[in-house]
């Protein structure tokens, strides 16, 4: 079985099992990335495009760090969720945090749109 098809199997055998956390998915730095497979690493996730000011912003999904929210603004990837509800924490050292609940459903994308606040010390 060729690294491509293994790849494509894991990833139907983890949707399948209906993943239970965020799964950023990027394809920009992977070799031998197709259409095909981008169309089955997004299908069954919710995708998600994050808007941020400032986009340095630390992204974390139900308590694990995913990454700064630059790195889901659409240019190279979004931010894949597991359909179902999962908590948002976005955050940035001397800026108030902001949380919120979102309902990831297969095959839809949302935009988030979220600007931090200065906070004095």
């Amino acid at each position: 079985m060729s690294s491509t098809s293994a790849w494509r199997n894991s990833l139907l055998a983890a949707c399948a099992a209906g993943c239970a956390h965020a799964a950023p998915l990027s394809f920009s730095g992977r070799a031998g990335a197709d259409p095909v497979e981008r169309r089955l690493a997004l299908a069954r996730h919710g995708n998600t495009l994050v808007r941020c000011r400032p986009d340095d912003a630390e992204v974390l999904v139900d308590g694990v760090l995913q990454g700064q929210a630059r790195d889901f603004d659409g240019t190279t990837r979004l931010l894949a969720l597991s359909p179902g509800r999962h908590e948002l924490l976005v955050r940035r050292s001397g800026y108030g945090s902001v949380r919120l609940e979102v309902v990831a459903s297969a095959d839809a994308r949302q935009t988030l749109d979220l600007s931090l606040n200065p906070v004095s010390l």
